[in-house]
């Protein structure tokens, strides 16, 4: 037979869900700046392409040996811009997202979110590849995006929905490994316990047994100290004591 949740329980869970839906918020904050971030990159590589090359983000990079795949310039791109954007979003999220976090060191916490980020980035550029490949049965309508503006180009638009899409994949990972709470320093998980935590027997009423030991030990000594004041008037009106 299950029990009813205490109030106690009820406002713990509330709290906690709300918790959950702040750092959610917070992590998109951090994303929208880094997305700003990983943009401004991918268009500074294409520009410089653009430029310097004469070569289209379209065009094949290098071939990927003994297949009929290619790797293209916008994929090197992407890769740049991710390497940048997370290290901008990992300085954000270590420090205010999950600044209330016990944390490990964060040359710790780095390659785990590098490497929570590398599976986002494969996310992107299977997104971005789908999209901006014509052959791709989700391939943007070349009659809009035709590279005519800016806002036509189709490497842009393939990466920023790549990276929108990643995004629930990134906080989900994030939260659970990269950030996860670490554990207080002398806490016990297993084993018997003899003694309840402090807050713990703050919270549920049971005594603390070192708490039940410092209060034996107290009331012996004020006995002690009684009886010796109970002895001290018997002294002063017997001199021979």
């Amino acid at each position: 037979m299950t029990t009813a949740p205490t109030s106690e329980q009820r406002t713990r869970r509330s709290f906690s869900k709300r918790n959950v839906a702040r750092q959610f918020i917070q992590f998109g904050m951090v994303g929208a700046s880094g997305f700003i971030v990983n943009q401004a990159v991918f268009v500074l590589c294409k520009k410089t392409l653009d430029w310097g090359w004469d070569q289209s983000a379209d065009d094949v990079l290098l071939n990927l040996v003994g297949t009929q795949f290619n790797l293209r310039w916008y994929h090197l791109f992407s890769t740049l811009a991710f390497i940048v954007a997370n290290v901008w979003n990992f300085l954000l999220n270590r420090y205010w997202t999950f600044s209330g976090v016990p944390k490990k060191a964060w040359w710790k916490q780095l390659p785990q979110f590098m490497a929570v980020g590398v599976f986002g980035l494969l996310i992107t550029l299977a997104v971005a590849t789908a999209l901006v490949n014509p052959e791709s049965p989700i391939a943007l309508p070349a009659d809009i995006f035709n590279d005519s503006t800016g806002l036509r180009t189709r490497v842009y638009w393939g990466n920023f929905i790549g990276v929108i899409v990643a995004v629930p994949a990134n906080f989900l990972f994030n939260k659970l490994w990269t950030f996860r709470a670490k554990p207080a320093k002398g806490v016990r998980t297993r084993g018997p316990r003899t003694a309840t935590h402090p807050v713990a027997a703050a919270a549920t009423g049971a005594p603390d047994a070192d708490i039940v030991g410092e209060t034996d030990r107290g009331g012996v000594e004020n006995k002690k100290a009684n009886n010796s004041a109970g002895d001290s008037p018997t002294r002063a009106h017997n001199p021979e004591a």
